[in-house]
């Protein structure tokens, strides 16, 4: 995602249900579409992350770290 999609969603992100029904009301479906895409790869990044957050929980938890400070 470039910074230009990055700005786009965080209109779609930011903007009020007023703001979005206006801008929508404005669209064509290609429009429409590319938000839907641009909000489905942000979901995706977000899974992603979370993914991330629950392996990193779980080595600390486990003290996997701990073992490898004491190899480093």
């Amino acid at each position: 995602m470039n910074e230009h999609d990055r700005g786009n969603l965080s209109f779609l992100l930011t903007a009020t249900p007023e703001v979005i029904r206006d801008w929508a009301g404005k669209m064509d479906a290609d429009d429409i579409n590319y938000a839907q895409e641009l909000l489905l790869a942000y979901a995706d990044e977000l899974r992603e992350k979370s993914r991330e957050i629950l392996i990193e929980a779980e080595l600390a938890r486990n003290g996997e770290y701990s073992e490898a400070k004491s190899i480093l």
